[in-house]
């Protein structure tokens, strides 16, 4: 569930949340990735 965590956190910019869904559903591998670097 880090990925609702992760969309939640940027949710307070649109913009950031757009690019986030885009990529998400461009490459979710890389998402996933970017999350667990994140951590």
């Amino acid at each position: 569930m880090t990925i609702l965590v992760f969309l939640l956190n940027v949710r307070s910019s649109d913009l950031n949340s757009a690019l986030c869904w885009f990529q998400f559903i461009h490459d979710p591998l890389q998402v996933v990735i970017l999350v667990l670097n994140e951590m």
